[in-house]
């Protein structure tokens, strides 16, 4: 029979996945949330939930989604999204062609965290065009 602790820190992984799945609460309160009730629980103490928030990962990760919107904010994506779109016509296997081949050069000089940072934002874009055409057409 698993320990009370086990059992706790399986309830609160599976809340938070629900809660992720739901979308009932942002996604960055959730992850700020899991850490401060495990502590709250006793399961970890106060420095190792800290921890993970002084990784290198974490700061790139964090820096990436400063990109993202500063990309989105600046208009560049739509305007970048704009010309894609163009390049690759109406057909949606030119699109993901075109997409797929500007990922593998750019992934070439950037790391591919930074590449995701950039194109997720362009894809949503994209996507959100592409099923505005469907629906007027």
């Amino acid at each position: 029979m698993p320990d009370v602790s086990t059992i706790l820190t399986l309830a609160v992984v599976a809340f938070s996945m629900a809660l992720f799945v739901t979308e009932k609460s942002p996604v960055e309160l959730i992850a700020l949330c899991v850490p401060v009730v495990l502590t709250v629980l006793g399961l970890i103490n106060p420095n190792k939930a800290l921890n993970g928030f002084a990784s290198p990962a974490m700061a790139t990760v964090g820096a990436m989604f400063v990109l993202s919107a500063g990309l989105v904010r600046t208009g560049l994506v739509q305007t970048f999204s704009r010309h894609l779109h163009k390049l690759a016509g109406k057909e949606e296997s030119r699109l993901i062609l075109v997409v797929c081949i500007i990922i593998v050069a750019l992934s070439a000089f950037l790391i591919n965290t930074a590449t995701v940072a950039i194109f997720i934002p362009v894809a949503t874009v994209l996507a959100m065009r592409r099923s505005n055409l469907l629906s007027q057409g």
